[in-house]
């Protein structure tokens, strides 16, 4: 993308996506730039422990650089649900979200926010499931994030932890938010 666009991959996520929707608190800058440096929590390792600098830069940008907030990505979830409604078209087009959330492998995928009645599969980019199901977790050292995402109903949640075990926390919270808004949804137990 980079060599077909000429542009730096921050600046290209930034104009193709997150300004689009906006996602003004989200970057892939490393290392990231002073002025959101001083608003972003420290990592914490599984012992309690700072992350040493507080976090590490990812020199792998479109794989461990994101650098977002629970909002912002909960604004990308959106997005996606409301083009798979054909009631939005900012990123892609209701066809392009079909595929993105069909499954295309459904082999050996390890069940990371399926349950037992409903497994993973692999969308692009997405673990899937029922009913539009779609989500993903994500980590750094000191970070654990996931999210899942109810494209029918549009019903989702957005959990990041600096912390080691937040996929734990994170999965107990998600099973709290479930019941409370009656989703017929359980989170698997946290790697």
């Amino acid at each position: 993308m980079i060599d077909v666009t000429g542009q730096q991959f921050p600046e290209l996520m930034r104009s193709a996506v997150f300004t689009k929707i906006g996602m003004a608190d989200t970057t892939y800058e490393q290392p990231l730039p002073l002025n959101r440096a001083t608003t972003a929590a420290s990592g914490t390792l599984l012992d309690g422990a700072p992350v040493d600098g507080r976090w590490h830069v990812n020199p792998e940008m479109a794989a461990g650089g994101l650098w977002s907030t629970p909002s912002d990505l909960a604004k990308l979830a959106i997005e996606i649900s409301l083009s798979l409604q054909g009631k939005a078209n900012h990123l892609l087009s209701q066809r392009m979200a079909r595929e993105m959330i069909t499954p295309h492998w459904e082999r050996g995928v390890t069940n990371i926010l399926g349950t037992p009645d409903d497994p993973d599969r692999m969308g692009f980019g997405f673990f899937v499931g029922r009913d539009d199901r779609f989500g993903h977790i994500g980590g750094n050292v000191g970070y654990q994030a996931t999210f899942v995402m109810f494209g029918k109903s549009g019903n989702g949640a957005v959990i990041m932890t600096n912390s080691d075990v937040g996929l734990r926390v994170g999965n107990a919270l998600l099973n709290e938010i479930a019941k409370e808004y009656g989703w017929n949804y359980t989170a698997p137990a946290a790697l």
